[in-house]
């Protein structure tokens, strides 16, 4: 017992210096007021000390006093600990605005604590948070080293406003509106921490950014509008696993550092998600890869592009920005094997009906094996004639060629300029936002082109000549 005749069970326990007292008192904190509580708490005590070992020589009899005087009993079993209807406050005038809160109600139950490393006391918490239940059942005891736990907390519809205060401080928003529940498991064995949380937070919503200029940087509205259903709750799971001896893994708070892992995580990735919630897509949602030198989407990106459709659905506060891209390597060779195919393709169009070409498009005639040679005549003979044409000329026109000359005739009248690639860039980019639009033409005031300054996500083995999605 103390000068202020406290009973001082860490020391007794373990011989150093307390960090708490057991007198219904939580010691000051730099965070903030001390916080205070009521409780009755009815224990049992045994203890049995070594045999002899207070009263043991040392070689030293100045320092064996000293050992003497701080010697850990051998074991200590507190029967029972009870709270009846407790109240526990605290206020941390550390943030701004201060804050407050207060349990209520709180009722606790821990039976047979001892030192044996084996002991599993029973442990159940029940108390109100600013009005709201909690629970926190399962075994701990905190007297061993390193401590063992085995519980499940529980918190249902905690209002969120009132943590506006260190909301500012963590991710630089007010919270305007907001519940949180959560359901977490945490064991503690021989320092490893293994927890999984499961939060649910309903019709979260936050304010305008701090202006300050040491505000956090933190894309947290744009994690969030990610996270939220179509409904604006977001369900989370957010396992954590670690060492409790490890200062790195307990620096800051560890919940909090894994969700702001998370925010980041699917805002660099955001179309990861696709594939979790209306199943396919995945990352390639994200891109549409052409042919090149084509802006013309095939069967498999149209699909995909359902499934973005889909997710904006489930995501309404999002919104879709697209920009195009073209590659300096393959597109200009493309352009010029595109353009050949489409001056042949133009040709059979020629020759249909006017109903038939009233049903289609050039891209869309299919030209067969049988077919080619007769069109590539027809196209090569439909260029207009120009100074020092090198087709030879026949009675009725140009004169027929082989395949390989007619072919390298027209290959020869494209020109690839920067202007041309800028143009199959905004092009494809076009065509993905037509895509999107007719699958659903309610996104158009959400889908929107990005002009030609945007770099293109580093996306290793996804070619360069494509249209890319982002969100915002």
């Amino acid at each position: 017992i103390g000068e202020d005749g406290v009973l001082d069970i860490v020391r007794m326990l373990h011989g150093t210096k307390p960090q708490a007292a057991v007198n219904g008192t939580q010691p000051d904190s730099g965070a903030g007021d001390a916080a205070t509580g009521e409780s009755a708490v009815e224990s049992g005590v045994e203890s049995a000390t070594e045999s002899g070992a207070a009263s043991a020589p040392a070689a030293d009899d100045s320092a064996g006093a000293q050992v003497a005087s701080v010697l850990p009993y051998k074991d200590v079993r507190i029967d029972r600990v009870r709270v009846s209807d407790g109240t526990f406050r605290f206020s941390d005038r550390s943030v701004t605005p201060p804050f407050a809160t207060a349990l209520t109600g709180l009722d606790v139950r821990l039976d047979a604590m001892s030192l044996a490393p084996d002991a599993r006391p029973a442990l159940e918490v029940t108390a109100r948070l600013d009005g709201q239940p909690l629970s926190l059942k399962g075994v701990a005891n905190p007297l061993i080293k390193p401590m063992y736990s085995d519980l499940t907390f529980s918190m249902n519809g905690l209002e969120l406003v009132p943590l506006t205060p260190y909301a500012l401080r963590s991710v630089a928003y007010p919270v305007e509106r907001g519940k949180l529940y959560a359901d977490i498991r945490f064991v503690t064995e021989n320092w490893v921490l293994d927890a999984k949380n499961k939060f649910f937070v309903e019709q979260l919503m936050l304010g305008e950014r701090d202006k300050r200029p040491d505000a956090p940087s933190i894309p947290i509205k744009l994690g969030l509008a990610l996270l939220s259903d179509s409904s604006g709750n977001i369900e989370i799971d957010l396992p954590i696993k670690g060492r409790l001896d490890d200062p790195k893994f307990l620096t800051g708070g560890i919940i909090f550092k894994a969700f702001v892992n998370l925010i980041f995580k699917v805002v660099t990735s955001p179309f990861a998600l696709i594939g979790n919630i209306v199943g396919g897509g995945g990352d390639d949602a994200q891109f549409s890869v052409f042919e090149p030198g084509s802006a013309v989407l095939n069967e498999s990106q149209q699909k995909s592009l359902g499934t973005v459709v889909e997710f904006m659905h489930k995501k309404p506060k999002l919104k879709l920005e697209i920009a195009g891209f073209a590659d300096p390597d393959t597109d200009p060779e493309g352009l010029v094997t595109v353009s050949v195919r489409r001056a042949v393709q133009a040709a059979k169009y020629q020759d249909l009906s006017r109903s038939e070409r009233a049903a289609t498009s050039v891209v869309d005639v299919q030209v067969t094996p049988d077919e080619y040679a007769g069109y590539l005549e027809d196209a090569y003979d439909a260029v207009p004639e120009m100074a020092d044409d090198p087709r030879p000329r026949g009675l009725f026109g140009f004169k027929a060629q082989p395949e390989a000359v007619m072919e390298q005739f027209l290959r020869a009248q494209v020109k690839v300029s920067p202007e041309v690639l800028d143009e199959l860039a905004a092009n494809r980019a076009r065509a993905v936002q037509e895509a999107l639009l007719a699958l659903d033409p309610s996104l158009a005031p959400r889908v929107s082109l990005v002009g030609a300054g945007r770099k293109p996500v580093n996306k290793p083995g996804v070619a360069l000549h494509r249209a890319e999605l982002g969100v915002r």
